[in-house]
């Protein structure tokens, strides 16, 4: 987390021009393919970073900026910046049930070793639900914002 978010401060690329941080780079990027469309996805995201790391914190303090340099480059004011922010946090929060160190964590106290797919198989429908309910709120908040 620390080599994503200090990344880009006072480097400079080949050319001498200034690079961006990496989640300004990916914010770029997620700006140019999603546009509008990004409050439906935030909460992906925010579900994506738990799966990865294990934590909805950590998955905050991983695209927290990347969430927030979204709402800068699709021009929302500073509520709209924190509605897609608390987006994350809900994605991330939704993330842990999919998570694979809780899924293993469950196994084991279970006694259920070797059925990891299968809860994750049963759980990423209500995790992709919640998610999508999640987009739809955010993506109508954002249009009352604007």
């Amino acid at each position: 987390v620390s080599i994503l978010k200090g990344s880009g401060v006072n480097t400079a690329g080949p050319d001498g021009a200034a690079l961006p941080s990496m989640p300004m780079a990916m914010a770029l990027f997620a700006s140019d393919v999603a546009g509008a469309a990004w409050p439906m996805l935030a909460a992906f995201v925010g579900g994506l970073g738990a799966f990865i790391t294990g934590s909805c914190t950590v998955s905050d303090m991983l695209f927290g900026n990347f969430q927030w340099d979204m709402g800068g480059l699709l021009n929302y004011p500073a509520l709209g910046k924190y509605i897609i922010v608390a987006a994350q946090g809900v994605g991330g929060a939704a993330g842990n049930m999919i998570c694979i160190h809780n899924i293993v964590a469950v196994c084991a106290v279970l006694g259920m070793i070797g059925k990891e797919g299968i809860i994750l198989r049963r759980t990423i429908w209500p995790f992709l639900l919640y998610c999508l309910v999640a987009g739809t709120v955010c993506f109508v908040l954002i249009g009352r914002v604007l």
